[in-house]
């Protein structure tokens, strides 16, 4: 409980910092200390890259399905705005 009092003071100490223009290259000089360079970041971290290349496919598969909803969503849209203005202009003549 302790622990977990200190490091979240310790993340609002510097979340100004975090927010800053300074904030990546903080998170950068972070990780490298921890982990080690970016690059060897699969390396250091081999259960993480496990899960990320898993996660690879579903992720295309949901931005595809996001994709198309979209699409089929302004498709209909356009149908509905037809139907409207051969409706009122219908009703007009």
């Amino acid at each position: 409980m302790l622990k977990t009092e200190i490091s979240k003071a310790r993340i609002e100490m510097f979340e100004p910092i975090i927010k800053g223009s300074a904030g990546v290259e903080y998170l950068r000089k972070a990780f490298a200390d921890r982990y080690g360079p970016a690059p060897g970041a699969a390396d250091s971290l081999p259960l993480t890259a496990q899960w990320i290349s898993s996660l690879e496919r579903s992720a295309e598969d949901e931005w595809n399905e996001h994709n198309h909803s979209i699409l089929l969503t302004s498709t209909s849209h356009v149908g509905v705005l037809s139907f409207r203005f051969i409706f009122c202009f219908e009703r007009m003549v």
